[in-house]
């Protein structure tokens, strides 16, 4: 007997700016079939950013593996070769415990802005 593995629609996610062009918002799903193109689109967007600083709002990520966390790197390293800052803002639960286990939470949030603090 042979089994098919199902075909399965890896879940989406997206970034965009807002209309004010210096907070990029991240929603979705974030894992390892997406976050290269995820990767890309970020890179891209900070680049066309004329903001020196950049908050990406997390809030809407439902979802995290780990390659999320390299996701994060990889745009803290765009941003420091674009000459800009980036503040991660709303960071999920989830990705805030990640990173505290892989000990990743003092590089990736050295300054963090949640719906609590401002």
């Amino acid at each position: 007997m042979i089994l098919k593995k199902k075909s399965q629609s890896s879940p989406s996610a997206s970034i965009e700016f807002s209309d004010n062009q210096s907070t990029l918002n991240v929603a979705g799903v974030l894992n390892f079939s997406n976050v290269v193109s995820l990767r890309n689109q970020g890179k891209k967007l900070l680049a066309q950013s004329a903001a020196p600083l950049v908050l990406i709002n997390l809030d809407g990520i439902g979802k995290s593996d780990n390659s999320g966390l390299a996701l994060l790197l990889a745009w803290i390293r765009d941003a420091h070769q674009l000459n800009k800052k980036i503040i991660f803002q709303n960071v999920p639960d989830f990705l805030n415990r990640m990173a505290q286990v892989f000990e990743l939470h003092s590089i990736l949030f050295k300054e963090m802005r949640n719906k609590h603090n401002g």
